[in-house]
């Protein structure tokens, strides 16, 4: 039993989605808990998308989020992140992280990155929020760098949920970047050809029925020759109105003198 339960505890952080549970809302770095709202994070899933190029988190509340937040500070959401290729820090309750993909409730909300120990970040349109979930999409190499070639290496990644409205926070387990990211599990349908159905004609493929066949000889002759006979016709039309010049007789009168004397 006791290993059981060790093997739980071991396997926990790598569960498909990580569970936390509802009216945990805590005091930002500890204190007493104040009233629950709609930062209560009860479920959050970390996910490897676009063929190991792109990271998608989900996370789940237990009351519908204030998109935009109008009231005080604006409600925060922040994914820390710990890549193992790069030096980790700590500060006030952000404990072994080195990026934060942060989302703010604000109209036309960005997603920030921010690099901690290169003290650089970026920016991303790839936030949703819709009720009570809040989904961020973003590319890996604003996260990571292929220093190799050989990919991006997004599984090594650890990633966690810090959530705060005011002075009220929540987390999965203790916040810091414990939990796997996953391969995508709900990758984007795409439409398989039924057996029965007749695939459609192309608008750039010749119609069925013969008609992308080479065309009949007659069709080339015809239009080598009517322009040829019209050239001629033309050309006799005119030499027939052209005024006659009579022609001088040979002899002493003619166009060449005569020889001798």
């Amino acid at each position: 039993m006791r290993r059981a339960a060790l093997a739980v505890a071991v396997l926990a952080p790598l569960l498909l989605a990580a569970a936390d549970p509802s009216g945990d809302v805590a005091r930002c770095g500890g204190g007493d808990r104040p009233a629950d709202g709609p930062i209560d994070v009860v479920r959050a899933t970390g996910e490897i998308v676009e063929q190991g190029m792109a990271l998608r988190f989900t996370i789940a509340f237990a009351e519908p989020l204030p998109v935009p937040d109008t009231e005080g500070t604006p409600l925060r959401v922040d994914v820390v992140l710990r890549d193992p290729d790069v030096p980790a820090v700590s500060f006030r309750y952000y404990r072994d992280l080195n990026r934060i993909v942060r989302f703010d409730a604000v109209p036309d909300p960005l997603l920030q990155i921010v690099l901690l120990p290169e003290r650089g970040a970026n920016v991303f349109v790839g936030a949703v929020a819709v009720g009570d979930t809040l989904t961020m999409t973003l590319p890996g190499r604003l996260i990571t760098r292929d220093a190799d070639l050989e990919g991006l290496g997004l599984e090594a990644i650890r990633w966690n949920v810090i959530a705060r409205d005011e002075r009220a926070c929540d987390t999965i387990a203790d916040g810091r970047p414990t939990l796997a990211l996953v391969e995508e599990t709900s990758p984007t349908p795409t439409a398989a050809p039924s057996p029965t159905s007749t695939p459609s004609a192309s608008p750039l493929s010749p119609p069925a029925g013969g008609a992308g066949d080479d065309p009949p000889s007659w069709i080339g002759w015809v239009l080598v020759g009517v322009p040829i006979a019209a050239m001629w016709i033309y050309a006799l039309v005119l030499r027939s109105r052209l005024p006659r010049t009579p022609r001088a007789p040979d002899g002493p009168g003619g166009p060449f003198p005569p020889s001798g004397g």
